[in-house]
């Protein structure tokens, strides 16, 4: 079953990705986050398909160092 492609502005992306804004639009400069579209001249929103398949090609954090580190 897929799901259904939805957009998805900045404030339920932020929740959902778990970053800034600033740090979302770093990432869209440099080619490593999907580039949102155009609603209309101030409006921008990203496809929530794209989204997920960002989400999806994330390595988990490696156990042993994610533990030390929060410590």
């Amino acid at each position: 079953m897929t799901l259904q492609t939805r957009l998805v502005r900045m404030s339920e992306l932020h929740d959902w990705v778990g970053l800034g804004k600033s740090a979302i639009y770093e990432m869209v400069a440099e080619g490593s986050f999907p580039a949102p579209v155009r609603l209309s001249a101030r409006a921008v929103a990203w496809r929530s398909d794209q989204v997920q398949a960002w989400i999806d090609s994330r390595k988990p954090a490696k156990t042993e160092s994610y533990v030390a580190e929060t410590r």
